[in-house]
């Protein structure tokens, strides 16, 4: 089974200095993993040791862990502690429309309530507004800045 020779078998076991796991009769039985990384010395060189082995107990604490937060993140979306992301985009788009289309009106609305407001007077209203929402345009929401509040 090992394409090994019985002598090399055992003189690779008797060097791990590996005791048996039990005795039948004159036949030793050693630990399969104890056993093969002793036989095979280059190949267990090889494998990962240590941390890179998986621990089911932290695999499943982990699973368990991400879980818990999934459902505390449910309980404050339900709770309307937290909005999604899509519903905020939604709302917030909706105030800009609504305030880009009330910035619009606004010099027609002032040159109907003060027929005094020449052009000049119009054209300023009108640039202040365009370099507002240009402004508004180009802003860049910094969530890092956001969190120390």
């Amino acid at each position: 089974m090992t394409g090994k020779a019985p002598r090399t078998i055992k003189k690779r076991l008797t060097e791990a200095k590996l005791e048996p796991v039990r005795q039948e009769g004159r036949t030793a039985l050693y630990g399969s993993v104890d056993a093969l990384a002793a036989l095979y010395p280059q190949e267990a060189a090889k494998r990962p040791t240590g941390s890179s082995d998986i621990d089911i107990d932290v695999e499943k604490a982990r699973e368990t862990k991400a879980r818990a937060d999934g459902l505390e993140i449910k309980n404050a979306v339900s709770r309307r502690e937290l909005v999604p992301v899509g519903v905020v985009e939604w709302l917030v788009g909706g105030v800009c429309a609504k305030l880009a289309s009330g910035l619009e009106s606004l010099p027609v609305k002032l040159k109907r309530r003060c027929p005094k407001l020449n052009a000049t007077d119009l054209h300023l209203i009108d640039s202040e507004i365009t370099k507002w929402r240009n402004e508004m345009a180009d802003m860049d929401l910094d969530f890092d800045e956001y969190e120390g509040k």
